[in-house]
């Protein structure tokens, strides 16, 4: 009998270790079940199979809202790091702690998901599914929470806009001030998504314009490298570290805004 117990005590030890091993894992993809909204979806990677993106170094793919526990909202940014001759690229999952950040101020938290080597990457989203395809594996994402009722919504609310009221592409709709302070906030309002600018002093948010997020390329804005990656508090310099191009484009700051030349 007490051999019994013995054995029994050992196994549920063994299999108690092994579940707290693979349980955050299991976690994160609980988490993923409960996206409700999908932002700041980067073009340049979402459906390419090449990048036209600065190799060797992260990008960000796109940003997916949940909620926790069915309350509490929690941003995850997916990040895709370029390959580079004869070395991998990488694909991760990390948290984002603040709504306003940009998922390039994230590219190096710690993730939240196994890092993935790959040397062949195809990254899709479409109607509340995400496909990764990562070299040889296919991993598939349903946003259960993506439904055709939220899609409806969203469409019959930017056709209820006036259309004086849409704002065009490159339309500042989300402007921060030098000193933090927001002087502008409708991006509800952009014709087709928005994305993260450099276009003031402040270290700890953002501004948003309307468009498609072409950073990195020749006379769009600058991807965002950030105040902490480069350790730069004057952002407006030619060749300004917080920010990086594409390519052999180079970062200029154009009336206050960091752009590709």
């Amino acid at each position: 009998m007490c051999r019994i117990s013995i054995a029994l005590l050992f196994l549920a030890l063994f299999t108690g270790c092994e579940f707290q091993e693979k349980e955050p894992q299991a976690f994160f993809k609980r988490e993923l079940f409960s996206v409700f909204k999908v932002s700041d979806i980067n073009e340049a990677i979402l459906g390419k199979s090449s990048f036209e993106l600065a190799p060797g170094s992260w990008h960000s793919a796109m940003r997916l809202s949940a909620r926790v526990n069915g309350f509490e909202v929690v941003d995850y940014c997916l990040l895709v790091k370029v390959p580079y001759e004869l070395d991998p690229g990488q694909i991760k999952f990390v948290k984002a702690h603040e709504a306003q950040k940009p998922c390039s101020e994230y590219l190096f938290e710690k993730p939240v998901s196994e890092v993935r080597d790959f040397y062949n990457l195809l990254v899709e989203y479409d109607k509340a599914k995400l496909t990764i395809k990562l070299d040889k594996e296919i991993h598939v994402y349903d946003f259960l929470n993506l439904t055709n009722a939220s899609v409806r919504y969203s469409v019959s609310a930017s056709a209820a806009l006036p259309a004086q009221a849409l704002l065009k592409e490159g339309q500042v709709c989300y402007q921060v001030n030098d000193d933090c302070s927001v002087s502008e906030d409708s991006c509800s309002q952009c014709e087709g998504g928005s994305y993260s600018v450099k276009n003031s002093a402040c270290a700890t948010a953002y501004s948003k314009v309307c468009g498609v997020d072409e950073c990195g390329q020749k006379n769009r804005p600058a991807c965002i490298r950030g105040h902490v990656a480069s350790g730069v508090m004057d952002y407006c310099i030619q060749d300004s570290p917080v920010g990086f191009c594409s390519g052999d484009n180079r970062v200029a700051c154009v009336n206050g805004l960091l752009t590709c030349e």
